[in-house]
């Protein structure tokens, strides 16, 4: 469904992380990189301002390195929620490689699972790789069977899907990738390029990137093959192909993503000020007097991003199923809010020509 509709308080917990997967972008941090974990009573200041305004009682856990490696901190925002809200659902990211305390804390607590993935082993393994240069997939593969097997087993309802980044060495392989989840019990997949990492230096080299039309290509063959197994597949140029919208993604909203650095970004993709994408940043914790100070004008340009200001993109005949794409990625690689993002729309034009459009609401949103 449209991605707006995804109203959630997103905490991005800490920037620890337990891989050291070869396309991430922390890889271009200094070697000093200061390790930092969420202020808890920010966090909680932060959902209760977001259930004031929303009355949502939807929240969701992420980091720009491993939001389980804090499983406590987890613990006490997620215990504030209920006693703030009552019924919360819950969505966590993960990277699927954690331990048996954690798996039974995720099936009693998390209602939506994400993990990033990449395949079966031997292609999930060439770039994911814990800090010590080992494989990932082998863990990933028996923490999702333990996963279905406590789901199948009680009366959980846990969703488990699983977002996979695409370069050159998976992109041929989608078909097989969808197998080895369907085998596992997959039924919902999310894909997307490797993408340009949030700095400054615009044509530095990514590991393992593919063309856009070669991406959109196979994705479609993957598409098509996903459908007949029934398994929902997709990706971030289509994530409002099924519904007319104004605006392309829920940071436009804005929606609070609290951050380790006490501030409120509307975008996951940036976590501190100072950042190529501070534009985002529209509130900050104030310790002193234990309330976040938002900046109504940073929030007023944020909502400025609609169809009707992307004059690059006025007579498309998909813009109100695009909207401009992704607003994080668009000026990561364009500098602007209101450009249009060449890499993202050359997989809009593709896939908008062979799909569907408003056909029904996807059963899943964006992770």
């Amino acid at each position: 469904m449209g991605h707006y509709r995804k109203k959630l308080c997103t905490f991005i917990l800490s920037n620890r992380c337990n891989l050291s997967c070869n396309y991430c972008w922390v890889k271009f941090e200094t070697p000093n990189y200061q390790k930092k974990i969420i202020d808890t009573e920010f966090a909680k200041r932060g959902l209760y301002d977001f259930y004031q305004e929303t009355g949502s009682n939807y929240i969701g856990f992420f980091s720009s390195g491993e939001p389980t490696l804090e499983l406590e901190v987890m613990a006490d925002i997620l215990d504030y929620a209920k006693d703030l809200i009552g019924d919360v659902k819950v969505e966590l990211q993960t990277n699927g490689c954690f331990g048996k305390r954690v798996l039974t804390w995720i099936y009693n607590n998390v209602d939506i699972l994400w993990i990033s993935a990449d395949g079966p082993p031997a292609i999930n393994d060439l770039n994911r790789k814990t800090n010590r240069g080992k494989g990932t997939g082998t863990i990933i593969e028996r923490n999702i069977r333990e996963l279905y097997q406590l789901k199948n087993n009680g009366n959980c309802n846990i969703s488990i899907g699983i977002r996979s980044t695409i370069g050159n060495f998976n992109v041929y392989k989608q078909k097989e990738i969808i197998d080895y989840y369907y085998e596992l019990g997959i039924r919902a997949i999310y894909v997307d390029q490797i993408c340009a990492p949030v700095c400054d230096q615009m044509n530095i080299f990514l590991t393992g990137a593919v063309n856009s039309l070669a991406f959109a290509e196979q994705f479609y063959e993957a598409y098509c093959y996903a459908k007949e197994l029934g398994v929902f597949y997709g990706t971030l140029a289509t994530m409002n192909f099924d519904e007319s919208v104004t605006i392309a993604c829920r940071s436009l909203i804005p929606v609070p993503h609290l951050t380790p650095d006490g501030f409120v970004s509307a975008c996951e993709m940036c976590y501190e000020e100072g950042s190529p994408l501070d534009i985002f940043i529209y509130g900050k914790w104030d310790n002193n007097k234990s309330i976040i100070e938002y900046d109504t004008d940073k929030i007023e340009l944020i909502r400025s991003r609609t169809i009707d200001n992307i004059e690059e993109c006025q007579g498309c005949e998909f813009l109100t199923n695009c909207a401009g794409s992704c607003a994080g990625e668009t000026f990561n690689e364009t500098g602007s809010l209101y450009k249009r993002n060449k890499r993202l729309c050359k997989i809009v034009k593709y896939l908008g020509k062979k799909m569907k459009l408003n056909d029904g609401i996807y059963p899943y949103l964006h992770p």
